[in-house]
């Protein structure tokens, strides 16, 4: 018995690591692939088209947020890109 709750506790706490390491790289996996584009708000309003609405934020960058539909399902989500002097800073979903 103590051999297969170690094991299953195991296997969660793996399970709920990984989440959350998709979770932290959501937002840097933005900033790395448009960091070789030679003009990345281009890029993202090609891929996107223009955003919803636009947040402007206390250091001065800009927050693209975007309504995408799940491939996979009938749901909406709002993706969103920080851009701050013509680069890409960061992203995700909320």
């Amino acid at each position: 018995m103590q051999g297969k709750r170690k094991s299953s506790k195991w296997k969660v706490a793996m399970i709920l690591f990984e989440m959350l390491l998709c979770c932290m790289s959501a937002c840097s996996l933005d900033k790395l692939y448009y960091a070789d584009k030679p003009d990345p708000i281009r890029a993202i309003t090609e891929t996107f088209g223009t955003p919803l609405w636009v947040e402007g934020q206390s250091d001065g960058s800009e927050k693209l947020i975007y309504l995408v539909r799940d491939p996979m399902g009938p749901d909406c989500y709002r993706r969103y890109f920080i851009v701050k002097d013509g680069k890409v800073m960061g992203g995700g979903i909320e």
